[in-house]
């Protein structure tokens, strides 16, 4: 549930503060304050076989090899302004931006030529789209204030909790996104235990306009060296002029270290009803998602089986939603429920698309309606290298029926094998390779329900992440 250096709840205190740049104090006329920063700059590698899954398909109906590079940059200035008062904001750039992108060709006047081909030059310029996963962009900012009766926090603030697999502040090594709220917030600290109270408005409509939604929240938790459990709850009104939802979430996680033994679980549970945007009436939703995970951990090794369970629906077209889906950044292999699948090519290949065909997909990048087991261990070679391997199998948690009847209720499994490195400080370093062999819930999966099984190749792959963290 918590990684190293990670805690169930985030509490705010300063770590090893730093004066302000010289130039930025010349500049300004505020009192002195004090500056944290945290940050990473991450480069990811992936590289795939295929991720058609079939090599028998109409030509150029199969895609080929596929590899790319992203890069992606997080920092996060945190300003101490008095001992009781801060304002902390986060920046990303470059976001999930590919390695080569945006190569910028010249005009030449003296040859006459209409434009420099990129082949002849090294222009590689800032990106000129608007979205947020490519252009430099002011993620979160909000301020905190501290008293004698709590701490208040107001502003775009970062969520997290528990193992994330509701509430994720996407910060992780591999993740790509993030969950973000606007929101007022009140917490303490009484001895062991800590308690929050929140109010979210999720959509800009709360004031005026058709749709509208906010949130209320209610959270708390015990902390000590060896034990963090908690429950985070949060009560959801949508209204607009298809109606009204309401949606109750409860989730509670844990982290239990004794000796040896380390134990991490978070369960969450969905319930409500209303009406949702489109034909459906009298919603009635309970979903479930949960994670348990159980290990050892000795000086050179650690051990570990980790259950999942997303809840799934028998019946999709009717009032009673069942299906749970889990946070985008909860990832369990960098396969299965990372990458889209199967994927073809395009027939018209565009540049929004990237010559890629998601249409007959039928697994996402989330869990989702599934049941998985995944046993994973390490093993220290020296001191800050690793060598590790796991295996995942997925089945489906629910199906209906006429896809039980074709036998697609197991999706395959995963197996993982690599290094991590870690011997050099703020420096960490994975490579991991895999293959997914795909199960009857692909390779009874035919297109334009022709009856032939279609998806059965293996995918092959690998990933790489380097990451710089401060």
């Amino acid at each position: 549930m918590i990684g190293p250096g990670e805690t169930l709840v985030e509490y705010p205190h300063v770590k090893a503060p730093v004066a302000l740049l010289t130039a930025l104090m010349a500049t300004t006329t505020a009192q002195a304050a004090e500056v944290e920063f945290d940050g990473f700059l991450r480069t990811r590698a992936r590289l795939f076989n295929s991720l058609t899954m079939n090599a028998d398909l109409d030509e150029g109906r199969t895609l080929d090899a596929t590899w790319l590079l992203e890069h992606r940059f997080w920092v996060r200035p945190k300003i101490y302004i008095t001992d009781q008062v801060g304002v902390f904001f986060e920046m990303r750039a470059l976001d999930g931006l590919r390695w080569g992108s945006d190569p910028r060709p010249w005009i030449d006047d003296w040859q006459e030529l209409e434009f420099v081909e990129p082949v002849y030059n090294n222009n590689l310029v800032e990106p000129a789209s608007n979205d947020d996963f490519l252009a430099f962009n002011l993620w979160r900012a909000w301020g905190e204030i501290h008293t004698d009766v709590g701490t208040f926090k107001f502003g775009r603030q970062p969520l997290t909790w528990g193992m994330g697999i509701w509430q994720n502040d996407g910060l992780g090594w591999n993740a790509d996104y993030g969950d973000t709220v606007d929101r007022v917030s009140w917490e303490h600290v009484f001895g062991p235990a800590w308690v929050r109270a929140a109010v979210d408005v999720n959509t800009a409509g709360l004031i005026h306009g058709d749709e509208n939604a906010w949130s209320g929240n209610a959270t708390a938790a015990y902390l000590s060296e060896r034990i963090e459990a908690g429950l985070n709850m949060q009560y959801r009104r949508q209204t607009g002029s298809t109606g009204t939802f309401n949606m109750f979430t409860v989730s509670g996680a844990a982290d239990v270290e004794l000796g040896i033994a380390r134990l991490e679980a978070e369960v969450v549970g969905q319930f409500g009803g209303g009406q949702l945007s489109g034909n459906v009436e009298d919603i009635n939703l309970t979903s479930m998602g949960a994670v348990l995970k159980a290990g050892v951990v000795g000086e050179k090794y650690g051990a570990f089986i980790e259950g999942i369970l997303a809840t799934g629906d028998k019946d999709p077209q009717d009032n009673k939603f069942h299906t749970f889906t889990f946070d985008r950044d909860y990832n369990v292999g960098f396969i299965l429920f990372e990458q889209p699948l199967p994927q073809l090519a395009s027939t018209n290949p565009t540049e929004e698309d990237q010559g890629i065909d998601r249409q007959y997909v039928v697994s996402g990048d989330a869990v989702s309606n599934a049941l998985l087991l995944k046993p994973q261990a390490y093993y220290s070679i020296v001191r800050g290298l690793d060598v590790f391997g796991s295996a995942l199998f997925g089945w489906t948690a629910a199906l209906p029926d006429q896809q039980r009847a074709a036998n697609r209720n197991f999706y395959g499994v995963e197996i993982n094998a690599g290094l991590r490195y870690t011997g050099i400080e703020h420096f960490e370093l994975d490579a991991r390779f895999g293959t997914l062999i795909p199960g009857g819930y692909y390779s009874n999966y035919s297109l334009d329900n022709t009856g032939a099984s279609t998806f059965s190749k293996a995918v092959i792959g690998g990933q790489f992440v380097g990451r710089i963290h401060f």
